[in-house]
């Protein structure tokens, strides 16, 4: 069935009245940008899909503290540039979970530890243009939702400290629950394992995130798993937000010894329903297994005004820039910004932005 028909259906299942629907909750957000995208070589205006959304939520109470949960969310495309996919929708977190005094255990779709790492010390909402991903993402995809998803989050510990330990049996597959390798066998050679520590308690952030995603090599030396290591940071100081990333990547896009390392600083400070805000990435060169590639750094800044109209709407203006390196292209958007632009090497792209988002 077509997945613009069934987000229709389930949206259209939650409205209705009825004890079977009694616990879950249809929500959504619209968010959709006009702006000014310059490659240093050409310009014009676009508008940007970013990550619209619609989904349904909900839970049960089984009895002596355990619960079951789920959730099934799809991407709406509001733009003719719609993240690269084709068709209206676009699937999302769509999950089902028990919860209990054990801690959290859920099957299904869902974000990658390193991913939520990252989006919390975003100050851009990771779905704006002057988003951390536009650098941080890497060359195998750090940011992303994965199906064939097990994953186990702990009770929070002493008030704050939540462990997370995730397995996807393979992160390549597309509708086929299968891993075959290059010698026909059915395997799990291109799963992920990951891991990570987060505290939230008062004002302080602190996430430290760690994923392998394995590949079948195929006896190949210059082939090898992708690692990634991953911390974030936030602290409130009255209206000031202040945020900190770091990321060590190797084997980047399964290359053996292709490894790279990011930085990020950000603050925000907000004075009644407005927040003025700006960060700060830097992508260090590529280190090779012959040494340091040179030139192929990239340095990202963003800065902006978001404000506040209601509860629930948010207007923005915001202008973001990405330069490269004489060997390096830079490129702004993609992932959760629909739109995307990419620069030649050695030169700077940019974009100037205005946004609505409205949340249900």
């Amino acid at each position: 069935m077509n997945k613009k028909l069934i987000a229709v259906a389930v949206a259209a299942a939650v409205a209705a009245p009825g004890a079977a629907f009694a616990g879950s909750t249809l929500y959504g957000q619209a968010h959709v940008s006009v702006g000014y995208y310059d490659d240093d070589i050409s310009n014009n205006l676009r508008v940007s899909s970013n990550t619209s959304r619609i989904g349904v939520k909900g839970s049960e109470d089984l009895g002596g503290g355990l619960k079951a949960l789920y959730k099934a969310e799809w991407e709406v495309g509001m733009s003719d540039t719609f993240r690269d996919f084709s068709g209206a929708t676009r699937n999302r977190d769509q999950f089902i979970a028990l919860r209990g005094g054990f801690g959290t255990f859920k099957l299904g779709r869902e974000d990658t530890i390193v991913k939520v790492v990252g989006r919390k010390v975003d100050l851009f909402w990771s779905t704006q243009v002057g988003q951390n991903r536009s650098v941080a993402r890497g060359l195998d995809g750090k940011d992303s939702r994965l199906g064939n998803t097990i994953m186990y989050a702990s009770p929070k510990i002493a008030g704050g400290l939540t462990l997370e330990l995730g397995y996807n049996t393979d992160v390549n597959a597309s509708n086929n629950e299968d891993d075959v390798n290059t010698s026909g066998d059915i395997n799990n050679d291109n799963d992920m394992v990951s891991v990570g520590a987060t505290w939230a308690n008062g004002p302080l952030y602190l996430g430290l995130a760690y994923e392998s995603r394995g590949i079948d090599d195929g006896g190949s030396p210059l082939i090898d798993n992708a690692d990634t290591i991953r911390f974030g940071v936030t602290y409130k100081i009255g209206a000031v937000k202040l945020a900190g990333f770091y990321q060590d990547a190797t084997n980047q896009g399964f290359v053996s010894d292709l490894d790279r390392s990011i930085w990020g600083i950000g603050a925000a400070y907000t004075a009644g329903k407005n927040t003025f805000k700006a960060q700060y990435y830097a992508a260090d060169e590529f280190d090779t297994p012959v040494g340091t590639a040179a030139d192929t750094g990239e340095a990202l800044f963003s800065i902006g005004w978001d404000h506040k109209m209601s509860k629930r709407t948010h207007t923005y203006v915001q202008y973001a820039q990405n330069e490269g390196d004489n060997n390096i292209g830079p490129r702004l958007g993609g992932s959760g910004h629909a739109e995307t632009v990419v620069g030649p090497a050695g030169g700077t792209v940019s974009v100037i932005d205005f946004g609505i988002r409205h949340k249900f």
